[in-house]
């Protein structure tokens, strides 16, 4: 904590030389840290346990040469003057001198709190905010804000700088990823970011509110108040895509936290890759709640009886199963309420006890050699008879959920009498998938699983249960000490990612809106104290699964601890495509608001009509003239699924290199050509929409995908069309050439 002083002098020496101080102590520190960890690798180990308590230290030292590696994000970046004469310099992570005297306050500490929260109304005992603009180690600009005049000297008075800080940040380029909002945060996403770690907390903010920023923050001060409640268990942060894991990837190691785990839905299953292409229409059936009652009876139909009597082989003498004996041995398994695999040793053993019984009545001699081990030893042969066990396996198999799931999606006759009075035949034609070879994987995930399967095969693997083999190894553990050794060193993300029943500490989910009620139900697994953050739009929603609100769409993440924050205001979108924007969420729902935006652009929105076979080359002239008007900032072009590859393949074409068509290279170059479901959380300096009828017309919520991929733009936004506009759209501003579009 730094004294306030009154004397005057220029600020920007000042603070530099302050900020200078901090970068030396922080090197000093990394080198400290460097030292040890290169000492404790070269230690020698005589035991298990010496080994482990070295990896520990090892890993307690690489998290934190990790937490000082703050990259060109700024070190420090904002300071307090308190009523009572303090003084704190708030950055990215705490330090201290070497007496322990604090030098930078870590923006999560309840110290920084006044840093976001005071206003004029509230100053939180503060007199004076100051915003440190920097790029790396260089001070750039101060931005002051006085609490109380009367507070403060005529020298100090004297040296207040005005930048508006915000609004600077807002302005810059984008990069391709996501930055951290840290030296920006404003009172009402801090209020959100310091909310209690109990229970589940709804955050509802539209476009530009910068609820996903709000979300990464807050997982760093969770982490960073309750490390050690959160940490061994990790917390997990669901995105909606791959590109968006990959935009928000960097924000929280720029804020020196390493241990969430980034997923989608479909990465939730361990072993499964959920990237298949999916229909929108069995993406909506696939995430109904009834889904769970289709998989239950898929499951019961698995669990046969016979029809006729069936013969078991053993030596000379014929053992017989009824039907009624499999049926009753079937009522006796199904009414433990056990998972399927475990409820199949019971079936097989009542199914042995009827045989063994007539076997022990064919032979006096086995009934009395009971006592001596006879009547075991007979148990146990019969039980590994090829007759046996393949009647065994054909009433009442051992299924893995990739079996289970396989074999029902495969057949319609399967799918039909599992989803009998809740699935319509429309619906079964969207969910069947005969099995081809190569798409269909019904013993594994050779690439052929959606998204939309991964919660269907986390349910299945509810209902079945592990066999009774898998669940003796898990039991044992590893044999091999070199393996245990291997286990135990593994990061919370390994271990987590490898075990389908990882519980973690803290779930947040971004984009919620998108999450189906199966979805919901397997998240839930991984956080069954239901410790979350759900961030979201409900105009933003692409898939309608019939709830109403959002606690009808959470399910049950939806407890009577939900707590419910608004973000009410739009830091992105400029107010020029905001109106655009609000007269078409007038029309998909008149009930909803949209954020009020704080910033204009100075551009209005553009619309250019093309004939539909010159439609692929003014779209690439448009983006051309695009790139010239934001220089090396990022461009979307948004176009209906079903003309991705045509127009990408033009783009690439026509601008060379500096095109993206797929979701592994976009956000690294210039332009980046999206469906609307992968740009969903995603920011750009311009956006061009391509046919927008086409993208209305293309989903029964094609609307809300329109309402998305107006709401991207930080800076410019374009309409591109061959036929006519939707009618919320008709009062854009016109062109009638490229150049015209200014």
């Amino acid at each position: 904590m730094a004294e306030r002083g009154a004397a005057a002098e220029d600020p920007h020496a000042a603070e530099q030389r302050y900020i200078d101080g901090l970068y030396r102590r922080l090197a000093a520190l990394r080198a400290q840290t460097a030292a040890r960890l290169a000492d404790v690798r070269l230690q020698p180990t005589r035991h298990r346990q010496a080994l482990l308590e070295r990896d520990a230290e090892i890993h307690l030292l690489e998290g934190a040469l990790a937490r000082y590696d703050v990259g060109w994000g700024a070190l420090c970046f904002g300071r307090i003057d308190m009523e009572n004469g303090a003084r704190y310099y708030v950055g990215r992570l705490g330090l201290s001198d070497e007496a322990l005297e604090p030098l930078l306050v870590d923006w999560r500490a309840p110290a920084a709190e006044p840093f976001y929260r005071a206003t004029p109304g509230q100053p939180e005992d503060v007199v004076l905010r100051r915003h440190l603009l920097c790029e790396g180690p260089r001070l750039v600009a101060i931005d002051d804000e006085v609490f109380d005049q009367a507070a403060i000297g005529e020298a100090q008075r004297a040296t207040l700088r005005g930048e508006a800080a915000l609004m600077a940040a807002l302005q810059r380029r984008r990069t391709g990823r996501m930055a951290d909002i840290v030296a920006t945060i404003q009172a009402e996403q801090d209020e959100v970011i310091r909310s209690p770690l109990e229970g589940v907390l709804l955050v509802q903010g539209g476009p530009g509110t910068g609820k996903t920023a709000v979300a990464l923050h807050r997982a760093a001060y969770l982490l960073y108040t309750h490390r050690d409640r959160l940490a061994s268990r990790g917390v997990l942060i669901v995105g909606p895509s791959a590109v968006f894991l990959r935009y928000i990837e960097q924000v929280l190691p720029a804020l020196g936290e390493t241990s969430a785990v980034l997923a989608r839905v479909g990465d939730l299953y361990p072993g499964v890759a959920g990237r298949r292409p999916e229909s929108p229409a069995a993406v909506e059936v696939k995430g109904r709640a009834v889904m769970v009652d289709v998989l239950k009876r898929a499951v019961r139909t698995r669990q046969r009886i016979l029809r006729d009597e069936a013969v078991v082989g053993f030596g000379a003498v014929q053992l017989r199963i009824t039907p009624e004996a499999s049926r009753a041995a079937r009522r006796r398994a199904r009414a433990t309420g056990r998972p399927h695999n475990q409820a199949k040793v019971l079936f097989d053993n009542a199914l042995l006890d009827e045989l063994v019984d007539q076997a022990a009545a064919k032979d006096s001699r086995l009934g009395r050699g009971d006592r001596q081990g006879g009547r075991k030893e007979l148990r146990a042969s019969v039980r590994r008879s090829r007759e046996f066990r393949a009647l065994a396996y054909r009433l009442w198999p051992e299924l893995s959920p990739a079996e289970l799931l396989g074999d029902l999606l495969s057949s319609r006759v399967l799918i039909r009498a599992a989803g009998r009075h809740v699935l319509s035949e429309q619906d079964v034609a969207a969910i069947h998938r005969p099995p081809d070879g190569d798409s269909h994987p019904p013993g594994g995930d050779r690439g052929g699983w959606s998204a939309a399967d991964v919660p269907l095969l986390d349910e299945a693997a509810e209902l079945l249960g592990e066999t009774p083999r898998r669940r003796a190894r898990g039991r044992r553990g590893p044999q091999d000490p070199e393996e245990e050794m291997r286990r135990d060193t593994r990061t919370v993300e390994e271990m987590a990612r490898a075990d389908r029943t990882w519980s973690y500490s803290h779930v947040i989910v971004d984009e919620a809106q998108e999450v189906s009620p199966m979805a919901w139900r397997m998240l839930v697994r991984r956080c069954p104290q239901r410790s979350m953050t759900v961030v979201g739009d409900w105009a933003q929603r692409s898939v309608d699964w019939g709830a109403r609100g959002w606690e009808g769409a959470l399910g049950a993440a939806a407890t009577e601890r939900l707590r419910v924050a608004e973000l009410t205001v739009n830091y992105r979108t400029p107010e020029e495509a905001m109106t655009l924007a609000r007269r078409l969420l007038a029309e998909i729902d008149p009930d909803l608001d949209a954020p009020a935006a704080i910033r204009s652009s100075g551009f209005a929105p553009w619309s250019l009509r093309a004939e539909p076979d010159a439609l692929a080359d003014v779209a690439v002239g448009v983006v051309a003239g695009e790139l010239a008007a934001v220089g090396d900032g990022r461009i979307a072009v948004v176009v209906p699924a079903a003309s991705r590859e045509p127009i990408g393949e033009a783009m690439r074409l026509g601008l060379g290199e500096g095109v993206a068509t797929d979701t592994g290279s976009a956000l690294d170059r210039p332009v980046s050509v999206f469906g609307v479901a992968d740009v969903k959380g995603l920011e750009f300096d311009s956006v061009v929409v391509i046919e927008p009828a086409a993208i209305v017309e293309a989903s029964p919520r094609g609307a809300n995908d329109l309402y998305v991929a107006l709401t991207r733009t930080t800076n410019r936004l374009g309409l591109l069309h061959t036929g006519a506009l939707p009618g919320a759209l008709t009062s854009v501003r016109r062109v009638s050439s490229i150049a015209e579009i200014g």
